[in-house]
């Protein structure tokens, strides 16, 4: 099976009102756990305000010009099972291929990098953390090509990895963790996030068949707020 690692680096988090300044793309094959091909690009912006954050200087995206095609990008897409990011509902969002935004449209599921279970989980599930908990070494945390080869490499780590991907892939809801306050360590634990996906609250998105595993009950509150577990 092949599979589209992307990344996008923005700046900021609004697709209406911030622009992709990087995008990056690699063809993974799951059967031999290999790069096939690799692109990557700066896009022109006028400001980029999660400089402090991505460590992109707006001035260099002006020697881009016209030269980035987005059809190699797309290409990669319509060869793919997948396209597969670290907290996908954030990049799918910049793939609709607007102003500001990336390429041309393609219908693939996507795949929850962060979704998937790797030999070794380490405290902190964010990306890096997770890279350096299985052995990977990380060089330019944030620059796009470079998450999509931690991303590969984590992919390698994966024994069952077309089952893990599959899974990943499933539809997710935000689900609020119903913990008190001398248990939130469990929320945190399970990858739960205090008050950024609801306000004052531990959060996550993912499946609600997955909830039933969980050492506390949730709710979700899109849907009358019907507790779970």
């Amino acid at each position: 099976m092949l599979v589209a690692i992307v990344d996008v680096e923005t700046t900021g988090l609004n697709p209406e009102t911030d622009a992709v300044i990087e995008v990056a793309a690699i063809l993974y094959s799951t059967e031999h756990r290999a790069i096939l091909q690799q692109v990557s690009t700066l896009l022109h912006v006028d400001e980029n305000p999660a400089e402090s954050v991505n460590g992109i200087n707006p001035e260099i995206t002006f020697e881009i010009a016209s030269l980035f095609h987005s059809e190699a990008i797309a290409k990669m897409l319509e060869a793919s099972s997948y396209a597969v990011a670290f907290n996908s509902d954030f990049d799918r969002q910049w793939f609709s291929f607007e102003d500001n935004h990336v390429g041309e449209s393609v219908e693939i599921p996507w795949s929850d990098a962060a979704a998937i279970t790797y030999p070794r989980m380490g405290h902190k599930r964010d990306l890096v953390n997770l890279a350096i908990a299985n052995g990977i070494p990380v060089v330019n945390a944030h620059r796009a090509l470079d998450d999509c080869r931690l991303v590969a490499d984590l992919l390698g780590k994966v024994p069952d990895l077309e089952y893990q991907l599959a899974r990943a892939a499933r539809p997710k809801a935000t689900v609020i963790a119903l913990v008190s306050y001398d248990d939130r360590h469990l929320a945190k634990d399970a990858g739960f996030v205090w008050d950024s996906l609801v306000s004052k609250a531990w959060a996550k998105r993912m499946p609600i068949e997955d909830t039933e595993s969980l050492p506390f009950p949730v709710a979700v509150p899109t849907v009358s707020a019907v507790v779970l577990g």
